[in-house]
């Protein structure tokens, strides 16, 4: 089963995927967003399970020393490092038979094929089940990009109110 949780950007996905990890066990990831006043800093990887956190991405705008720069997107340089220790992760997740594995959030990066886009594409071929967060923006373009058909989707400010079994 696949359960997609949506909403526009500072909506509230991140929110809601900890609240649905709260309710529904299994482990994964969400990226925390570090500011400064109003200004975003840096995204940190955090493993749900354990509360593990690793700098994923860091604003062009500060310093990148010592990061070992991935993919880009927009003003964002991803960590490679980090991308590689979330993918090792996931496969003991998958070997372990956690489930569900939450990924927050699919997007651009994965679109072109970076990011969570290895790990998607495995638990959606092996049926495991998952879930993720996506922009409603992005949510057609996902679904045709890893044949995802009927997806149970929440919108994350509607979260809390349904929050029955995955």
């Amino acid at each position: 089963m696949v359960t997609i949780v949506t909403g526009k950007m500072n909506e509230g996905k991140t929110t809601a995927m900890r609240a649905l990890h709260d309710r529904w066990g299994g482990d994964g990831f969400v990226s925390l967003k570090r500011m400064d006043g109003d200004k975003v800093l840096r995204f940190d990887a955090m493993r749900l399970a354990d509360q593990t956190q690793k700098t994923l991405a860091i604003h062009v705008e500060h310093d990148t020393i010592g990061f070992s720069l991935g993919a880009r997107l927009g003003p964002y340089r991803f960590s490679e490092a980090t991308w590689r220790w979330i993918n090792e992760q996931i496969d003991v997740m998958i070997d372990d038979g956690i489930t569900p594995i939450y990924l927050d959030e699919i997007g651009m990066l994965e679109l072109n094929g970076e990011g969570f886009h290895q790990a998607l594409v495995k638990l959606v071929k092996a049926h495991h089940p998952l879930v993720f967060s996506v922009r409603e923006d992005l949510l057609a373009d996902v679904c045709k990009k890893y044949t995802l058909i009927n997806p149970r989707t929440m919108r994350a400010n509607e979260v809390e109110s349904c929050m029955t079994s995955p």
